[in-house]
């Protein structure tokens, strides 16, 4: 189900009726996530409705580049759009590796308003043990010649999820290799660690960088009380935020912006995405802790 020679994507009648059934839920804007539901998506894009496609491993063969689509291309750490969505579809999660595919995920419910709906599509494993632990409720399973689409719902509770979205809102990203650049600027950020002590330890450290955990980040940044870090010189100096994962470092930016900071980014897919990318790595100080 991974490209568009797969079965969901060559099937007429399987792509009809899966449109057909999300069509049933008359969403407003829709979102797809992956390479498979592009002609899903298309079936569905009609009067003022707005579909955006994310394309997260390769960009859109021409055939497929649909006029009435908006297409982005992002990895799924990086996926940022400027508003959510009442129905996203997504691709079959069997492509994707592990992290990748919880950046999917992620991603998708965070894009997804509150009380909207998530369809998943599968070819051959069905997707109940990806999404454990997301808070979606299970509305319905469609089998149909070839593969088959799990229909959920997220809660209209506000969530973590939504926590991230209006964090990401506010800030910056910055993907690993952009980084590693601007710290061999003649004027690079000032990185963040915000990672505990054990994380460090076991994973190494950007270099330069600053520790300030999580758990003091506001109070050694913001000067009004009396424990500014040393390293912190101006509301106005690039910040970069670093975490293990680039979630919490989303929202730990977003504090940063309220506190009047101009300028602050964190890194897409933390300090993991950062040895991923092959980047060196040094071995922690923890001196600076004294202040």
């Amino acid at each position: 189900m991974g490209d568009s020679t797969s079965a969901m994507g060559d099937s007429t009648g399987s792509r009809s009726a899966a449109a057909e059934q999300l069509e049933l839920l008359e969403p407003h804007a829709v979102l797809q996530v992956g390479t498979q539901p592009w002609l899903i998506a298309a079936e569905l894009a009609s009067g003022d409705r707005r579909v955006v496609a994310v394309e997260c491993n390769r960009p859109p063969r021409r055939e497929h580049q649909i006029s009435s689509i908006e297409f982005v291309r992002a990895p799924p750490q990086a996926i940022q759009l400027d508003r959510r969505f009442d129905l996203v579809i997504v691709g079959d999660l069997a492509e994707h590796n592990e992290a990748d595919t919880r950046a999917v995920l992620h991603a998708s419910v965070q894009h997804c308003a509150p009380g909207g709906h998530i369809a998943l599509l599968w070819e051959h494993v069905h997707p109940a043990e990806q999404v454990q632990g997301f808070g979606l409720e299970l509305l319905d399973d469609h089998v149909f010649d070839s593969g088959g689409m799990s229909i959920l719902r997220r809660p209209t509770r506000f969530t973590v999820h939504d926590l991230v979205f209006e964090a990401r809102a506010t800030i910056s990203r910055i993907s690993p290799d952009e980084l590693f650049r601007q710290l061999r600027s003649q004027q690079p950020p000032l990185v963040l660690d915000t990672r505990t002590h054990t994380d460090r330890s076991r994973f190494g450290v950007i270099e330069p960088s600053v520790h300030v955990p999580r758990t003091v980040l506001e109070w050694h940044l913001d000067p009004a009380n009396g424990y500014l870090h040393p390293s912190v010189t101006s509301f106005d100096e690039p910040i970069v935020v670093v975490c293990n994962g680039g979630y919490s470092s989303s929202l730990a930016a977003a504090n940063l912006v309220r506190l009047g900071f101009t300028t602050v980014a964190d890194l897409i897919g933390g300090q993991a995405a950062w040895i991923q990318a092959g980047l060196p790595v040094g071995r922690p100080d923890h001196s600076h802790l004294d202040y």
